[in-house]
């Protein structure tokens, strides 16, 4: 997983954080999309390269947003 670009939906609690948790530990640089107001607090204590960003995945608006954010500031995810 080292340097693979993973999004994980849901990444501010529950099985999402531990899915980010798990990918980062391996060495992907993981972008959580989360509605959560925590989800920066949970990537905080993650590993380097890990990346929170206010997504609701229910609103293609706001989906496209975050995909192009990730691509910003991460890469295209692999």
């Amino acid at each position: 997983m080292k340097d693979q670009i993973a999004v994980v939906t849901g990444g501010a609690q529950g099985i999402g954080l531990a899915v980010a948790r798990l990918l980062a530990e391996q060495g992907a640089r993981v972008a959580s999309w989360d509605i959560d107001p925590g989800n920066a607090a949970a990537m905080s204590g993650l590993a380097k390269g890990t990346l929170a960003i206010e997504c609701d995945i229910t609103d293609l608006a706001s989906v496209e947003a975050a995909y192009a954010r990730t691509c910003d500031l991460l890469g295209t995810p692999s």
